[in-house]
């Protein structure tokens, strides 16, 4: 599925399959900043890495909302469509194991903005940038669990118990020393505008 989109996403549903990239880099994989194995941090993690698969299983229907007047906004699917979805993400369990999120990429700092529904559990604030199912980046992941920087690593003491930054002050914070390592020509990832994403969980699937 390719998805060519500019400017931030609006929010949706997403089915996402856990990273396998450890898998076939033991020997070369960086040491986590958590006291947890490549496959715990895989199960547990509900942020959007680089190496996560979207939509892992072909699929007609969520195909057809890729298309021009789709309902899909890179690849992020209205909750009016979370029926269809949650049968999606059982059918996709049985060949592997991922997760069903709705993603919120916030248009600014600000907790008001945050969607408040009975359907959708808050699990935390990823940090990096969600432009579609191919063009997606977790700082959280790269740079606080396996990032090479004590810096940034050290926040790895605050992330929740889905590996993911439980309040936009430490966001804030993350934002602010990832920045100025930036500016002291960190190799740091940073071609795309970063922002907090706030990622929930359907009730159902909680």
């Amino acid at each position: 599925m390719a998805h060519h989109h500019k400017g931030p996403c609006s929010d949706g549903l997403l089915v996402v399959a856990h990273s396998t990239w450890f898998q076939d880099a033991q020997r070369d994989a960086p040491v986590p900043s958590v006291p947890l194995d490549h496959a715990t941090i895989a199960e547990r993690f509900k942020g959007l890495s680089a190496d996560r698969h979207m939509w892992p299983l072909e699929d007609a229907r969520i195909d057809a909302l890729c298309g021009d007047g789709g309902l899909l906004d890179c690849g992020l699917v209205p909750l009016s469509e979370l029926a269809y979805v949650v049968d999606y993400y059982r059918r996709a369990l049985e060949h592997a194991p991922c997760d069903l999120l709705y993603c919120q990429p916030l248009a600014s700092w600000d907790e008001a903005e945050l969607r408040e529904t009975d359907d959708l559990s808050f699990r935390g604030y990823d940090y990096g940038y969600y432009l579609g199912v191919e063009n997606h980046f977790s700082a959280v992941h790269n740079d606080i669990l396996y990032g090479r920087y004590d810096l940034l690593r050290a926040y790895a003491d605050h992330l929740n118990s889905d590996l993911l930054l439980p309040t936009l002050e430490l966001v804030q914070d993350v934002h602010h020393d990832r920045t100025e390592l930036i500016h002291s020509h960190a190799a740091l990832e940073h071609d795309e505008s970063f922002i907090p994403i706030a990622i929930f969980v359907p009730a159902s699937v909680a």
